[in-house]
């Protein structure tokens, strides 16, 4: 069973469920990468939508030796009022990692900050990191960002010691741009502790406590 994060004030940050479903696929509306050399279409969003809740009940967390293939699991990001803003699918696959598959932001809810919330609620004192006993972190990212959001929030990681130059690949043949090429792609691995500095670098969220449920 996965846990609901709730913050101090108010924020929560908890496993998608299909009262989501509107909300979920409209942030996928303009994703960047898609299976072909099309827009990643509605039916490639509900798909997802589906196979994301499926996600959400297979496997058991904290992660163990009787999960070979690993465990996924896809969180919503919500405001106060319960509004669905962005989500976030994470992947545990070695005991202390965490792995951001994918961040999709619903594009009523871009460019206000509210990315921080997800890094908040995962990697805050006593948030989600903490009760699973996570210590690192690792994602790819499109080497070029599509969205100035993703290069604003890499560069706050970096300034906080995470290390955006951990390797290189090519994005998979289900993650191609709208010419139907892979894009090159770079591996972000960051610690506990870099997460916690990113944090406190933060006036609204440095001093806020977190609630597991």
């Amino acid at each position: 069973m996965s846990v609901t994060v709730t913050a101090s004030n108010g924020w929560v940050h908890k496993p998608i469920t299909e009262n989501d479903a509107t909300a979920f696929i409209r942030s996928f509306n303009d994703y960047p990468l898609s299976p072909g050399d099309l827009p990643i279409t509605y039916e490639e969003r509900v798909n997802r939508f589906s196979e994301s809740l499926l996600a959400n009940t297979t496997g058991t967390l904290p992660l163990s030796s009787d999960n070979n293939d690993g465990v996924f699991r896809v969180y919503g990001i919500y405001k106060p009022d319960g509004v669905f803003v962005g989500q976030c699918t994470y992947a545990f696959f070695t005991p202390g990692e965490i792995w951001g598959l994918s961040l999709a932001m619903h594009p009523d809810h871009r460019n206000q900050g509210y990315t921080m919330a997800r890094v908040a609620m995962c990697s805050g004192d006593g948030a989600l990191w903490d009760h699973y006993s996570i210590d690192t972190m690792r994602t790819r990212l499109e080497a070029n960002p599509t969205f100035a959001g993703m290069t604003a929030i890499r560069t706050a990681w970096v300034n906080a010691g995470g290390n955006a130059d951990a390797g290189d690949h090519s994005s998979s043949p289900g993650m191609l741009d709208a010419s139907g090429n892979s894009v090159a792609l770079k591996d972000f691995v960051a610690t506990k502790t870099q997460a916690k500095a990113f944090i406190a670098g933060n006036a609204t969220w440095k001093d806020i406590t977190y609630t597991i449920s």
